[in-house]
């Protein structure tokens, strides 16, 4: 079990859980107690930040890429081509990234605002396009 506070010496700091923290602010309780004790040492106390956690990344699905690509001016070329790549993933270990890639080689900005053209078609804008 991980401690529910350390000492910092390089800071010089006590370092306490939210959890810890919380349990002490209870008077009569061992946590309070231990507080009491810390706080005897002179340092400043603070609260351990929560850890960082990994963002999910949104899960594009092909029917959200094929939307995407229904959008584009030429969408029945692009979709042909999405269809083909769909059909190759069948023999890679992951289909779905495999096809992923592609979506996003193909179409790097295709999570930004989209620029249209004279028909109101989205126009697919290279990766280096902003620079």
């Amino acid at each position: 079990m991980k401690a529910p506070y350390f000492i910092d010496f390089a800071r010089n700091v006590i370092v306490v859980t939210r959890k810890f923290r919380d349990a002490a602010s209870q008077m009569d309780t061992d946590e309070y107690k231990t507080m009491m004790k810390l706080k005897e040492h002179g340092m400043p106390i603070e609260v351990q930040a929560a850890p960082e956690r990994k963002k999910r990344a949104a899960t594009l699905s092909y029917a959200k890429m094929l939307k995407h690509i229904s959008c584009l001016a030429d969408a029945e070329t692009y979709r042909a081509e999405f269809e083909a790549v769909r059909e190759a993933s069948l023999g890679e270990v992951n289909p779905y990234r495999y096809v992923l890639n592609w979506y996003e080689k193909k179409f790097p900005n295709h999570a930004a605002v989209p620029e249209l053209d004279e028909n109101l078609k989205v126009i697919n804008t290279p990766a280096n396009y902003a620079a």
